[in-house]
């Protein structure tokens, strides 16, 4: 097996792959595709290995499995099912974890050792293409000038140049304030995108991917670039860009293309120009890949899932500032960040050097910039916490003393997490509170045992509410409507502009949290009429959302009471558009009532429809079941279906020829 942090990355493996070995004996599983399933290497995201052990333990044949990016363990998110997964694979098969960034190698070494066998460390620090480190700033004429802070020969002399000419530049404005009447401004600013590109254009430095951390930023920087009429490429690349492009669309309708902007998007391409990030459709993001990898476009505006491991090296980076915006606030770049982004620079048997620039940010000071791009403290951490799922899947193989001594050997454990076993022993007691588990022989129940099949945040609400009927009597739309409260995640950034939600046209006070069962439609959409249609489903979808509003009021107050993290908050945003889709929208009445564009839309619809299908494998009433079928049938079709399915359009449109990608 071969296991991969995202689905982006599980697809380029799959067909790097296919392309080394050939197709017969790849397969893919990513959690909503399967493809060749009984292939002797089949490609995989995390997610799946860890589901698939936990379902049926490790497979006999199996002989090796490659944990790509083993770094994920200390994504605050995700992390826990790298060790899960290390933690439950049988000893007797070969374990290859790969990161470019680990520090302590050594010692998550010497934990594999303990956990899972004998452990070789394999160490290696020399790139295979050097990389060269320089500082953007703005000249005079609003031009982009650059100056070499590090050489590729890893020598700082240009740092003391520039440190001079920043301590000079503060004395001429000191000396000289601007001011408008008077003409330039003295001071190093940090310069425009479009004028950075321009200079590497001129210096023979494209493709270059370009690091905005945001995706509004991103798409900005294209629409500037094209409004100021720069072109990158030639009449024949554009030819050869609108071929692809129209390949890789050819499952769309019109409509969708025309919901989708797309004759500005493929003029944008043809320019030479792309913005690539989770907000993009994946057809789209298809088609940039391939244009990137055969040099058609020239300049890609990318947010950092750019860095996460798929192979679209360019002749240079370049990264707008070293800040980013976090779930605490605004931070700075972590040694590991920044080394996977600068890490893209360097096309292995192309360049000769990797060039990567920063573009100048006043705010840092140039002693933490050299100590970031010299950094190599790429330390890991567990980020792994039991969870309500991972210990009904446990306690149905081992007692609870060998649980509790797998947790004490977790990595967590072995460095320092002390809470790690009263947050096991308090989730305990929350299975056995409500009745997941029995309380005196700590037997798993029928309702643990669906809880054993349900993956997800929310897990223990979610079987709790299918337990209580609150997903009974619904129609396929409504039902996906509620399950998108499980499935639409609300992050900073990511609300489309002008989206407005449907609220209930009567507001109560919110609910004290020691009343019992008092109704409340906090945030409850109402669920709209599908354009000259009608439908009586709003009062009955509110009445199921504040039944599982109250169902998550009681969680969490028992889980504060065992002084347990709380379940994540759900959320009813999503509501309209699962809603609207799942009764046969089309995608531009679907957008109009979604908080999110159309990348995330298709997304969040593809984790309705993963999370619809454990439903109806785990409930056993026939008529929740038969409505969670039919919202699959319509769910999986259009812009969703081709949010699976696009990457195998352009695939023939790849030349693998030149296999050194595999060997990266």
């Amino acid at each position: 097996f071969y296991t991969t942090p995202v689905k982006a990355l599980s697809n380029q493996k799959y067909r790097d792959l296919k392309s080394l070995v050939g197709p017969d004996n790849v397969g893919l599983l990513t959690g909503d595709r399967s493809e060749n399933p009984d292939a002797k290497v089949v490609v995989m995201t995390t997610e799946v290995l860890r589901n698939m052990l936990y379902a049926t333990g490790t497979p006999k044949e199996l002989h090796a499995v490659v944990l790509d990016e083993v770094h994920y363990l200390k994504d605050p998110y995700r992390g826990g099912v790298w060790e899960e997964v290390i933690t439950h694979l049988s000893s007797n098969v070969l374990l290859i974890a790969l990161s470019a960034t680990v520090s302590n190698a050594m010692e998550l070494g010497m934990w594999l050792e303990t956990v899972h066998g004998p452990t070789k460390v394999i160490e290696h620090s020399k790139r295979p293409v050097p990389l060269r480190f320089e500082m953007f700033f703005n000249s005079s004429d609003e031009s982009a000038m650059r100056m070499e802070l590090i050489s590729s020969k890893g020598r700082a002399k240009g740092y003391e140049q520039f440190v001079n000419l920043i301590n000079l530049s503060h004395q001429r404005a000191s000396h000289f304030p601007y001011s408008h009447s008077m003409g330039s401004d003295p001071r190093l600013k940090r310069p425009h995108k479009s004028a950075v590109v321009e200079d590497l254009r001129e210096s023979n430095l494209l493709p270059v991917l370009y690091f905005v951390f945001s995706r509004k930023g991103c798409d900005q920087s294209v629409k500037d670039a094209i409004s100021e009429g720069l072109c990158l490429t030639s009449p024949k690349e554009r030819k050869e860009i609108q071929e692809i492009a129209f390949e890789g669309v050819h499952l769309l309708t019109d409509s969708d293309l025309e919901s989708l902007d797309f004759g500005t998007w493929l003029h944008s391409l043809e320019m030479g120009f792309a913005s690539h990030h989770a907000g993009v459709v994946t057809p789209f993001r298809a088609i940039i890949e391939v244009c990137f990898q055969k040099s058609l476009v020239k300049a890609i505006f990318a947010t950092e899932t750019m860095a996460l491991g798929i192979h679209m090296p360019a002749r240079s980076v370049v990264l707008d500032g070293l800040v980013k915006r976090s779930d605490a606030g605004m931070r700075e770049l972590e040694p590991g960040e920044f080394t996977q982004m600068a890490g893209r620079a360097g096309r292995r048997g192309i360049d000769q050097v990797g060039h990567v620039g920063l573009t100048f940010d006043a705010r840092l000071e140039t002693k933490r910039v050299m100590k970031l791009i010299q950094s190599r403290d790429f330390y890991i951490e567990s980020t792994f916490h039991p969870s309500y799922n991972g210990i009904a899947n446990l306690i149905q193989r081992h007692d609870f003393k060998e649980i509790r001594h797998i947790f004490s050997s977790s990595f967590a454990a072995r460095y320092g997490k002390e809470e790690l076993l009263s947050e096991l022993y308090g989730r305990k007691e929350m299975l056995e509170k409500w009745g997941f588990l029995t309380n005196y022989d700590n037997r798993i129940t029928e309702k643990g045992r669906m809880l054993s099949k349900c993956f997800n945040e929310c897990d223990l609400l979610i079987v709790e509410a299918l337990e209580e009927g609150i997903f009974s009597g619904l129609s396929p739309g409504e039902l996906a409507a509620l399950v998108s409260c499980f499935a639409f995640e609300m992050r900073p950034g990511n609300l489309r502009a002008g989206f407005k939600p449907v609220r209930t046209p009567s507001q109560t006070k919110p609910l004290n949290r020691f009343q019992k069962k008092s109704k409340y439609p906090k945030e409850a959409p109402l669920l709209r009429d599908l354009p000259g249609k009608s439908s009586s489903i709003s009062e009955k979808f509110i009445d199921k959302w504040e039944d599982l509003m109250d169902l998550s009021r009681d969680i969490s107050i028992d889980e504060r009471s065992f002084h347990l993290p709380l379940i994540r908050q759900v959320n009813n945003l999503f509501a309209n558009a699962a809603y609207f889709w799942t009764s046969g929208a089309t995608f531009a009445e679907a957008l109009e009532v979604s908080p999110v564009t159309g990348g995330d839309f298709a997304r969040t619809m593809r984790g309705i429809l993963d999370l619809l299908m454990q439903l109806t494998q785990i409930a056993s009433e026939t008529s929740l079941v038969a409505a969670g079928r039919k919202a699959i049938d319509i769910i999986d079709r259009g812009i969703v279906a081709a949010s699976s399915t696009s990457w195998n359009v352009v695939e023939e449109s790849q030349d693998f020829s030149d296999i050194e990608s595999i060997r990266d």
